[in-house]
C-alpha cells in the first residue's frame, strides 16, 4: 500500500482516542496533563483536524521530485546502512522502521553531500516535522517505483 493511502486513514482509533482526550480537557472534564504534553497534543489533534480525513498537508513540489534520482537513492540506501548497520534497508519496513530518525537525518544529509544535491538538503531541513514525515514517506515510495527497495508484502 503506498505511504500516501496510510496518511488518508487518518484519524485511526488511537488518534480518535487521543481527539477525545483533547475534547475532554478543553471541557474540564480530565485532569489536565503538564502545559508541554497538552500543548502537544493540541497541536498535534488540531493538524488532523484541519484536514480531516484526506490530511496530508504535504506533497514534495515537483522541482524537488526532478532532484530524488535513482542514483541519489542507492546513497541514501549505502548511507543508511551505514548508519544503523543492523538492517539491510533492503525492503520498505526498514525504511518507514527507521525514517524520522537521527540515522536517517545523518544518512540523508550525507546522501544530498554525495550527490552534490544541497538544494534538496536544504528542502528538507525547511520542512516541520509533520511535513518531513510525509516528505519521508515519498522518498520511500520513489525508492520502491525506482526499484531500489522492494514493497511490504
Amino acid at each position: 500500500m503506498p505511504r500516501k493511502e496510510r496518511a488518508e486513514e487518518i484519524p485511526n482509533a488511537e488518534t480518535r482516542a487521543a481527539m477525545k482526550e483533547i475534547e475532554d480537557m478543553r471541557s474540564g472534564k480530565l485532569p489536565k496533563h503538564p502545559q508541554s504534553v497538552q500543548d502537544f497534543m493540541i497541536e498535534t489533534c488540531d493538524m488532523i483536524e484541519m484536514g480531516g480525513e484526506d490530511w496530508a498537508g504535504y506533497t514534495m513540489p515537483d522541482e524537488i521530485k526532478g532532484l530524488v534520482s535513482p542514483e541519489f537513492l542507492q546513497f541514501l540506501k549505502q548511507e543508511l546502512k551505514a548508519a544503523l548497520p543492523d538492517f539491510l534497508f533492503e525492503n520498505e519496513e526498514d525504511w518507514i522502521n527507521l525514517s524520522s530518525t537521527g540515522g536517517w537525518f545523518k544518512a540523508f544529509r550525507a546522501a544530498t553531500q554525495r550527490a552534490n544535491l544541497p538544494e534538496l538538503s536544504r528542502h528538507y531541513n525547511s520542512l516541520p516535522w509533520y511535513d518531513s514525515d510525509l516528505f519521508e514517506a515519498e522518498i520511500i515510495d520513489m525508492a520502491i517505483e525506482q526499484g531500489i527497495i522492494t514493497p511490504l508484502s
